[in-house]
């Protein structure tokens, strides 16, 4: 009996061991395909790939115009608007080969005319989705343009830029968004070169390509921060200031969007953009220029959606900030109002000049469509600022502007009061009409 329990035995660990054995097998197998795999992924990607773009531009194309490919690494444009160069063909499309790109990777783009000013849009003139394609051996892709976001109207490269300003392209490497190279934008007061002793206030604005240049601007229109400011303090109206302009990225709306309570954490990264701006933007700008550095003398400042980030970054970072700007800010997400998450208990308003106006006109722009909202939320805000005891005209001004639109055209044309309501050279308090 004994010798039957042990063969039993022995015959458990022979079907145990054969099962390792072939557990073993079919793992190192699974193992070596997989390996197999990686290997053959990695033979494909590193081949380089050509890529040929083929546009059919919409009938309102200027024909003295050229077309480009701008896409999201640096043989596609890196972004510039001006990145990849297509020639008019005989067949009246618009071509061009693209080289050494990885190969079997996916990689996106869009079509402008040299400028983000002129960028595609679907045919109703409302943004489209970057396009993406996949990169391979001998690669096609056929694009069909139909729309421009300016009609096809703006002259791209147009420089409307007056005074000493600096466009410091791509200067910026962010750690903390961890995104593309991001440009910069200064505009020096007059005297800056001669006064050598003068340091300066400093005003922070998001959207930077829209506050100086109509060749860089949306739809081709500028704020005219340059020509409105030179002239202010050419005639002693304000006091000379530097401004920064932070040109946005292809994750503005995400970037822009503050982490309120009610928004999904991957939708919004508003405190890395206002960390960005305070821990690498400002530190960059006061080591290169004659700024004052104290939070009495820095100001941040915005439009739409770059109003509402610059509420949010003059809350979240209090100690830097004495004076926020915001012009026709958003207040709302889809049905939900950001105006108490904003104020909080208001102890960072008690402290910090604010500017706000909002348009009574903002047509579908104003916070995803619903303008119908945007004057009873400013009224929303302001009552709110005045509930924490801020008084109108001496710790805050609120405008409504009658007929104002939500757009740069609105923007430039209250430029100057803004400025003067600001920078103001006189000791008389300011008051709103």
């Amino acid at each position: 009996m004994k010798r039957k329990v042990a063969g039993a035995g022995g015959a458990v660990l022979v079907v145990a061991l054969l099962a390792i054995a072939g557990w073993y097998v079919v793992h190192t197998q699974a193992t070596q395909a997989e390996l197999n795999r990686a290997v053959a992924d990695y033979e494909l990607r590193r081949h380089p790939a050509s890529v040929e773009f083929t546009v059919t531009a919409p009938p309102n194309t200027p024909k003295d115009q050229d077309l480009y490919i701008s896409g999201s690494v640096p043989v596609l444009g890196n972004w510039d608007a001006a990145g990849v160069r297509l020639t008019r063909g005989d067949d009246g499309k618009y071509h061009a080969s693209v080289h050494d790109l990885l190969n079997a990777m996916e990689y996106t783009f869009k079509v402008t005319r040299g400028t983000w000013s002129t960028v595609e849009t679907d045919a109703s003139g409302k943004d489209i989705d970057n396009r993406s394609f996949t990169s391979g051996k001998d690669a096609k892709v056929d694009v069909t343009v139909a729309g421009w976001v300016d009609n096809g109207k703006a002259v791209p490269g147009r420089a409307t830029i007056t005074g000493d300003v600096r466009l410091l392209k791509n200067a910026l490497r962010s750690s903390v968004l961890g995104s593309a190279p991001r440009s910069l934008v200064v505009y020096l007061p007059p005297g800056y070169e001669q006064n050598k002793d003068q340091r300066y206030p400093v005003l922070y604005l998001q959207d930077g390509q829209n506050l100086f240049d109509e060749a860089t601007s949306y739809q081709g229109i500028e704020w005219g921060l340059d020509e409105t400011a030179g002239r202010l303090i050419a005639t002693g109206q304000i006091k000379p200031v530097i401004i920064v302009g932070i040109y946005n990225s292809e994750q503005r709306n995400i970037e822009f969007t503050p982490p309120f309570s009610f928004v999904p954490k991957d939708k919004a990264r508003g405190d890395l953009y206002a960390k960005m701006v305070v821990d690498e933007v400002k530190p960059f700008i006061d080591q290169r220029y004659r700024t004052l550095t104290d939070r009495g003398h820095t100001t941040i400042g915005g439009g739409s959606q770059g109003g509402l980030i610059a509420l949010y970054t003059a809350k979240a970072h209090n100690d830097v900030f004495g004076g926020v700007i915001a012009l026709s800010p958003w207040l709302r997400l889809g049905q939900n109002s950001l105006v108490g998450e904003l104020v909080g208990d208001g102890a960072w308003l008690k402290n910090t000049f604010t500017y706000i106006d909002m348009g009574t006109d903002p047509g579908g722009n104003y916070a995803v469509g619903i303008g119908q909202d945007a004057i009873p939320d400013a009224q929303a805000l302001v009552a709110e600022m005045q509930k924490v005891g801020l008084t109108q005209g001496a710790q805050f001004i609120y405008r409504t502007i009658e007929g104002g639109k939500h757009n740069e055209s609105s923007w430039a044309a209250t430029a100057e009061q803004v400025l003067r309501a600001v920078y103001k050279t006189s000791a008389e308090p300011t008051t709103a009409p």
